[in-house]
């Protein structure tokens, strides 16, 4: 729920994470911490779904 949290602030919303660690009441770097963590989970779940779904998730990176 944490993740979820700021990442809807901040991907979905707009919000700076200055504002978003005003928000929640968290320092900035852990605001970043979370984003960078429910980024990296969400990935791997639509990777996953994808997967399952017949799709390529090849990104040539």
């Amino acid at each position: 729920e944490e993740f979820r949290e700021v990442i809807q602030l901040c991907d979905i919303e707009g919000f700076t994470y200055e504002e978003i660690a005003n928000m929640v009441e968290s320092p900035i770097g852990t605001v970043r911490s979370r984003l960078y963590r429910g980024r990296k989970l969400l990935r791997a779940k639509l990777e996953d779904y994808a997967k399952k779904h017949g799709y390529n998730t090849e990104s040539g990176e």
